[in-house]
């Protein structure tokens, strides 16, 4: 269950450092050129209109976004996956609680009416 709570944890935050960068970079885009020249080359659809953005900026978002929706995918996946085991986990400890108690019950000595 540890292994796959860090999972979960590590996959979070590979979903919130894409999704940072993604959002940094089209921050930075908006002070950047409506315009296109030889630096901004990449239209990108930006909040109030076409901004450009550079070659690096573009390749950097190309690798962000698909990233954001798979670990997203990806956490959700193993999210549910260790609340059904954190449940279970639950559940047998209740089983174990009521079967001591049983078990205590039974080696009592009964006493005749």
């Amino acid at each position: 269950m540890k292994v796959l709570a860090i999972s979960a944890a590590l996959s979070f935050c590979v979903f919130a450092a894409s999704l940072l960068t993604g959002r940094a970079i089209e921050t930075t885009a908006l002070n950047q050129p409506m315009i296109g020249n030889a630096i901004f080359r990449h239209p990108r659809a930006i909040k109030d209109g076409v901004h450009f953005l550079t070659d690096r900026q573009e390749s950097v978002l190309a690798i962000a976004r698909p990233a954001v929706l798979a670990a997203f995918v990806v956490t959700a996946i193993l999210f549910v996956a260790l609340m059904r085991a954190h449940g279970r986990r639950e559940e047998e400890k209740k089983r174990e609680a009521g079967d001591r108690v049983a078990a205590s019950l039974d080696s009592r000595p009964h006493s005749a009416i």
